[in-house]
């Protein structure tokens, strides 16, 4: 995917080792946003993009933060990257980072 505009400068680097995050659905309430399928953790590392080393499986369990612990990345940037269950958009209620 490509992208447009001037590129981002990095204001700091952030040693991260712990992420959550509360996925939204609206599903039960005839929404269109539902559970994922999957999703995964990338950083940058110089220029290129390297999902991060977890400990811990992924989660997708609804209506909690989903935690991992990961070896200890420094960093200045982070993405999500997702997989949606066909037919449905998705989306976060918290993204939460140490």
């Amino acid at each position: 995917m490509g992208s447009t505009g001037a590129p981002v400068l990095p204001l700091y680097t952030l040693t991260v080792s712990t992420v959550r995050v509360f996925w939204f659905s609206d599903r039960s309430v005839r929404g269109g946003c539902d559970f994922l399928e999957s999703w995964r953790l990338m950083y940058t590392a110089g220029e290129e993009w390297k999902e991060v080393e977890n400990a811990e499986p992924y989660g997708l369990q609804p209506h909690v933060f989903n935690q991992i612990k990961l070896r200890p990345v420094a960093t200045t940037d982070l993405r999500i990257e997702v997989r949606l269950k066909a037919g449905w958009s998705g989306g976060i209620c918290e993204w939460e980072v140490e």
